[in-house]
């Protein structure tokens, strides 16, 4: 008898092993499969955003060729110029493998340059204290342009109403200025007298690119229009241009009010923004580039993108927009 109650025994202990392995086994199972889908899901990822960037490649590729087309058709005629009638200027839309691409390129030169005031090309100076007044009535447009050049210029040594190094250090956190001309418009953010809401209003009217630039005539924003001394209401200057593009900046403002110093204005641009959305299966992909379209475009010297921007945005199941 005893015998018969040690074999029950050791079966049952046979059995409590057996089911013991074979939990064992499925947790490690569904643990690899698991693994295995996050793999998938990860690679997958990692695809998609590969994929994007060569399509947004491919968008910049037909962005820079759109604006050689461009240079061409000008320079076939008598005088280059750039306007809101021009081809580039048109979104498109096309189907990619996997998914659509929409882009758009709009003209940098339609905003007030940041970096022109450090050395107030074209009157900027006075441009921008009168944008932000038009913008914010009570921000105190003064400080924050002196404060902007400050950040800029090459010393600390505090000139006008403008913070210099100083100020900054003694903030809670403290950091120091740029002592160079402004890399991104973010920047912003970290002036004296700068707060987010009109960092906000100011964003579709401003931008920042490596050299002084003169604002397009033909495209430029009417508020920025607005904002230069003299120039009054820009309504007239508006319709005109939409019935036909100006040729000139004497013809843009024949007869009318205009700034005393008509430096800071053009009718032709360099500098471009291409912003293209890439939609991958249910993953939205934004990207941004700065084009660069020389005043004679050469082998040495050609259409080329100087700045990327790519990731910004990186939604599942995103719509465009």
């Amino acid at each position: 008898m005893p015998a018969v109650v040690s074999l029950r025994q050791q079966t049952g202990v046979a059995l409590l092993s057996v089911l013991l392995i074979f939990a064992l086994v499925s947790v490690l199972t569904i643990h690899m499969i698991d693994q295995q889908y996050l793999d998938i899901r990860r690679t997958q990822h990692l695809m998609a955003q590969d994929q994007a960037i060569v399509y947004g490649v491919s968008a910049e590729a037909l962005a820079i060729r759109a604006l050689y087309e461009d240079y061409k058709k000008d320079n076939q005629g008598s005088t280059p110029l750039d306007s809101l009638q021009d081809d580039w200027q048109q979104a498109v839309s096309f189907p990619v493998e996997g998914g659509n691409i929409q882009a758009k390129l709009t003209d940098l030169q339609s905003k007030l340059n940041l970096n022109n005031i450090k050395h107030d090309y074209g009157g900027s100076r006075a441009a921008l204290k009168h944008l932000i007044t038009l913008l914010d009535v009570h921000a105190d447009a003064e400080m924050i342009v002196d404060s902007m050049v400050q950040w800029m210029d090459e010393d600390d040594i505090p000139q006008g109403v403008g913070a210099e190094e100083s100020y900054y250090l003694g903030l809670d956190p403290g950091y120091r200025t740029a002592n160079q001309v402004f890399v991104q418009v973010s920047e912003l953010r970290l002036i004296r007298g700068m707060n987010n809401d009109l960092y906000q209003k100011l964003l579709p009217y401003v931008t920042v690119l490596p050299e002084k630039t003169a604002v397009n005539l033909n495209t430029a924003e009417p508020l920025v229009l607005e904002s230069y001394t003299g120039m009054g209401d820009v309504k007239d200057l508006v319709a005109k241009r939409e019935q036909a593009a100006f040729s000139s900046v004497e013809a843009a403002l024949t007869n009318r009010a205009k700034p005393a110093d008509t430096s800071g204005f053009s009718v032709i641009s360099h500098y471009f923004l291409l912003a293209a959305d890439v939609l991958l299966d249910d993953r939205q992909i934004h990207s941004q580039s700065i084009i660069y379209r020389p005043q004679q475009v050469t082998a040495e010297e050609s259409i080329r993108v100087i700045q990327r921007d790519r990731g910004r945005r990186f939604t599942s199941g995103a719509t465009s927009g």
